[in-house]
């Protein structure tokens, strides 16, 4: 679970103007942790989900990276859709990977 509310400077005041849910991006299980780390440079989001699965198998499959980590890139427009997700490679679990995430 998890998620990220987007702000905009509105005439001096701070308003939400989109959030982006765990489950947006597909992810549907709690403890995810989606949203733990952001960072933005210009008009790129980068959305940290230390605890996901690394790949879209069922945590039940010998290839699955259970809770591995993911890290979800977005670029501001409406909505909000990943341009790209990256994860570690599979076979290790709890590997905690985009546990901080950054941008230069």
């Amino acid at each position: 679970g998890g998620g990220v509310l987007i702000y905009e400077l509105v005439h001096r005041q701070w308003k939400v103007v989109a959030e982006i849910a765990a489950v947006d991006v597909g992810i549907y299980a709690d403890g995810d942790s989606f949203g733990s780390s952001v960072a933005i440079s210009g008009n790129t989001l980068v959305v940290s989900c230390p605890l996901c699965h690394a790949s879209p198998l069922p945590p039940s499959s010998p290839y699955s990276s259970s809770n591995a980590g993911r890290v979800f890139v977005f670029e501001k427009h409406l909505p909000f859709v990943p341009e790209a997700m990256h994860s570690t490679n599979a076979g290790t679990p709890r590997k905690g990977w985009g546990l901080a995430c950054s941008l230069q």
